[in-house]
């Protein structure tokens, strides 16, 4: 390959790297920026669904009974609720669950019924639900869940998946068509060489051709006085000595 036409192969190599490094990039920054905070705030909003659609069962537990049966009660109902699952990922919907009365409202033991059920990490989203006394309105106290999040990192991970798959899509469309494109540079680069050397060609035929021409001018000019064709071009082969005969018979007056 000469070297006019590495520039051209360079320059349009360049342009494809610099365009597939930019899909690439604007597919991190969306994800980064765009896409994954939005999944993350319709994840927090549906965990805040789910808890609150839960705090039914605790206040009905926490107005079942007195004393220590109002605390089994209640155990059973935060053991129940960490029960729940989620019927696609089979994962918990609630990886714990706590409780703070207000025992001001609630006629018990001071710190009987603060309890915490479940996992004791911090994952998951925290949401806290206020519990209120349905006839009283009153405030009961606060249960505050762990919401799963497995099923928003499962989500994650998939939507993630699809966008290296398309990005992957675009930079493979990308080399296919700098791959064509190369190739079509190469061909019209080898037509542009054919083309050159045909006329190269061409035009050494023409020198040759007026040079012979020339030297024919030069011999009518001569005395042709004992010139015989015969014998003076007996050093050429029988088939130019006829060529060179009929040449000198048309031009000579």
């Amino acid at each position: 390959m000469n070297e006019g036409m590495k520039k051209p192969l360079l320059v349009v190599s360049a342009i494809f790297l610099l365009l597939a490094a930019a899909v690439a990039a604007l597919m991190s920054v969306y994800w980064v920026s765009v896409l994954r905070p939005r999944l993350q705030t319709e994840a927090v909003a549906q965990a805040d669904i789910v808890a609150r659609s839960q705090a039914n069962t605790i206040v009905n537990a926490l107005r079942s009974a007195e004393g220590s049966d109002r605390v089994r009660n209640v155990v059973t109902a935060l053991d129940e609720l960490l029960l729940l699952r989620d019927t696609q990922t089979k994962s918990p919907f609630f990886r714990s669950v706590e409780l703070k009365i207000d025992y001001d409202v609630i006629r018990a033991e001071r710190g009987s019924l603060d309890l915490r059920r479940g996992a004791s990490d911090e994952g998951g989203f925290r949401t806290e639900v206020a519990l209120y006394d349905p006839q009283t309105f009153e405030l009961m106290g606060v249960a505050t869940f762990r919401v799963s999040d497995r099923f928003f990192v499962q989500l994650s991970n998939d939507v993630r998946r699809e966008l290296v798959i398309v990005a992957g899509a675009v930079v493979l469309l990308m080399v296919l068509v700098w791959g064509s494109l190369v190739l079509m540079l190469i061909k019209m680069q080898r037509q542009r060489l054919e083309r050159d050397f045909a006329v190269h060609e061409l035009m050494d035929q023409e020198r040759k051709y007026q040079r012979l021409v020339g030297s024919l001018s030069t011999y009518t000019r001569q005395p042709r006085a004992n010139t015989r064709p015969s014998t003076t071009f007996c050093w050429l082969p029988p088939e130019r000595v006829e060529i060179l005969t009929f040449s000198l018979a048309a031009i000579t007056p």
